[in-house]
């Protein structure tokens, strides 16, 4: 709603990112990036992004979950 009242209304039927319209592997990178890098850096989300493309070798699971935490 406006300050002069009229209402706008927009309808998206498939939201980048749902399954219909799915990110790329690049662009979901980059938008992780965005978030987590503020919070871990971004050498570690970085590192973080390769382990979970990874994720299936990974020999300990607690190694990927080391990554997501903040230092």
């Amino acid at each position: 709603v406006l300050r002069d009242g009229r209402r706008i209304h927009v309808f998206v039927e498939h939201a980048v990112g749902s399954l219909q319209k799915p990110l790329s592997d690049a662009a979901l990178e980059n938008k992780f990036r965005g978030q987590a890098g503020v919070v871990l850096g971004e050498a570690r989300a970085n590192e973080l992004i390769s382990a979970c493309w990874h994720l299936a070798k990974a020999p300990n699971v607690k190694d990927v979950v080391r990554l997501a935490c903040p230092a």
